[in-house]
């Protein structure tokens, strides 16, 4: 499978298919010393193939077509594929071993979530099927790069639709039928009684060579062929990477999130550890290593991982067979490739890469993950930036269960007989999102100001008589009303004092407004800020306000947490219980709900 893979996947970069058994043998041989996962194979890989192709087609004519205006001469000489992914692949080193693995940042590859993954692939996955169909028919087409390139090469296939090689279509049309059927069909038989599949790509490649050499297809029908195997090889030229450096950094990033992504699949079936940050240095250390070769950037392969694990693979260790083969085909067989038709590494890489059409079709590639790593950070500053903040009430079927109103229909709301709600607020909370919780609070605040003039105001003797027993629970609770320093409306002469001067008996609440902040993760300055914000606005507009169930979020804040509690009285845990129709809040205050 490696064989056929690897030089099917050097026509996607554009590069002498060689160049993909180098890709497959040397960072394979390397990771086995660096990696830490038994069943991920490295090797070629075909969105960062494609990836390179791209940028090929951008700095590099192709056939000697100078019409590319973006062709660069580095060094006093036209630039060449060869040292193009030399270059490449160590500047994707570069990029993975300083900003990434040194530093340890591999958590960006966090916010490249699985959905980000599916539509970058299969946006890939057009232009993969776009980049073979010249060859599948036997027609040459000029490179494109940058936005719109599938559309420009799709133009030149239709214009260059009377120039088909029907010996070519016919190759690739049975290629086609062949691997399906082997796939869907035969495959599952045989693995019935042997463990792997049958390499039916191996077996494709050296019919095709048979028949190419024996009837000689290039020469008499035309069909284009493998022809030489280069054996040349170049160091990276460091002058180049500051014209390549984004792709660097595009393709580093997609590989290495592609390579963990597989490698923690395998690990939690297999239910070993996988080291985020060492599989991030060793991916940085075969791309620098092998930048010394004539090997382009690479990852991990799904199909070729998959087999690994069916055979059984237990240790990194399976790498050294496969690259042993793979040395002798370098070294000997090499030549004996070179009359296999290009449209069967074609018919590879078009089965296994046929997807559906979505987001990234149009676009180039590395763009396409530009925005969709844009949008995917994007996302997640603006759910915590609109975070959700709803009422809640209890469960009518489960005890001391707090759910948002407006989503369950058989949830009670007792506090509406005392004019008392409940809200959640479900983000951390800081700078970005303070204000936001601010102008919420105070439009609650409004309405329950609002309910207040059908409802009547509240006495807080009347809240002591009723529910505290005790003299201690009294003088608790006092001293609660007291440290949150409620103002006092005076009915008879509408005039404001502080509650420090007044009997308890004088205090006068409008409303009870408990904010839930079990969801809270955390709170950072502004946060704080904010909180004590809303304890003044509430304050002033006689509505007792109860900030609960913190769990400990504020000890990350002990600065502002010690002035705050010192300040200011909370609850740390709130409990419904249904049969006395009671909200118990900690030790601070009992109110009926």
């Amino acid at each position: 499978m490696v064989v056929p893979q690897g030089m099917a996947y050097a026509t996607l970069a554009k590069v002498p298919p060689v160049y993909g058994l180098y890709s497959c043998f040397f960072p394979a041989f390397f990771y086995m010393f660096f990696g830490t996962s038994p069943h991920v194979s490295i090797g070629t890989f075909a969105v960062a193939s494609m990836m390179v192709g791209n940028l090929r087609s951008q700095l590099i004519p192709e056939n000697g077509n100078n019409n590319n205006t973006n062709a660069l001469i580095i060094e006093g000489e036209p630039l060449t594929p060869l040292v193009l992914i030399s270059a490449l692949t160590f500047g994707v080193g570069i990029f993975q071993v300083m900003l990434m693995a040194i530093f340890r940042l591999s958590f960006i590859t966090n916010y490249i979530s699985d959905s980000l993954i599916s539509g970058f692939t299969t946006g890939a996955a057009v232009h993969v099927l776009t980049s073979q169909l010249d060859k599948l028919i036997g027609v040459k087409v000029k490179s494109y790069g940058g936005p719109g390139l599938v559309l420009f090469m799709w133009k030149d296939l239709v214009n260059s639709a009377s120039n088909i090689n029907i010996i070519t279509v016919c190759i690739s049309i049975f290629g086609l039928i062949f691997l399906s059927i082997g796939r869907d069909w035969i495959n599952p038989i045989f693995r019935k009684r042997f463990k792997i599949p049958l390499p039916l790509e191996l077996f494709l490649v050296i019919a095709a060579i048979i028949l190419s050499a024996t009837v000689g297809l290039k020469k008499n029908y035309g069909v284009r062929i493998v022809e030489n195997v280069p054996q040349d090889f170049s160091l990276p030229r460091l002058t180049l990477l500051r014209h390549i450096w984004l792709d660097s950094l595009s393709i580093s990033i997609i590989c290495y999130a592609f390579l963990f992504s597989l490698g923690k699949t395998f690990s939690k079936k297999h239910k070993y550890k996988l080291d985020a940050n060492q599989e991030l240095y060793a991916l940085s250390m075969c791309s620098l290593i092998s930048s010394l070769f004539p090997v382009f950037p690479f990852g991990a392969s799904l199909s070729r991982s998959a087999l690994c694990e069916i055979t059984g693979a237990k240790t990194q260790l399976h790498a050294l067979f496969s690259s042993a083969l793979l040395l002798v085909v370098i070294l000997w067989i090499g030549p004996l490739l070179e009359p296999l038709p290009i449209a069967v590494l074609g018919c590879i890489v078009v089965l296994i890469w046929i997807i559906a059409f979505t987001t990234t079709a149009f676009l180039n590639i590395t763009y396409g993950l530009i925005i969709s790593l844009f949008f995917s950070i994007l996302s997640i500053i603006l759910k915590e930036q609109w975070p959700k903040f709803s009422r809640i009430g209890g469960d009518n079927e489960a005890e001391g269960v707090f759910r948002p109103l407006n989503l369950y229909n058989a949830l009670s709301d007792p506090g509406i007989q005392i004019n008392a709600q409940i809200w959640r607020f479900e983000a951390p909370l800081h700078f970005g999102n303070a204000s936001k919780l601010v102008d919420s609070v105070a439009e609650i605040c409004q309405k329950i100001l609002e309910n207040s003039s059908s409802i009547g105001n509240f006495d807080n003797v009347k809240i002591l008589n009723k529910f505290s027993d005790t003299g201690e629970e009294k003088k608790s609770i006092s001293k609660d009303l007291e440290l949150n320093n409620i103002g006092n409306i005076n009915s008879n002469t509408n005039s404001t004092t502080s509650s420090s001067s007044l009997s308890l008996k004088q205090l006068t609440i409008k409303g009870i407004l408990i904010l839930d902040c079990s969801v809270i993760s955390h709170i950072d300055a502004a946060g704080i800020d904010s909180l004590i914000e809303i304890y003044l606005d509430t304050e002033r507009l006689n509505i007792l306000i109860k900030f609960a169930a913190f769990s400990g979020v504020l000890n990350l804040n002990k600065k502002y947490f010690g002035i705050f509690r010192n300040s200011f009285c909370f609850i740390f845990y709130i409990e419904l219980n249904k049969y006395n129709n009671k909200i118990i809040c900690s030790k601070y205050l009992k109110l009926i709900y």
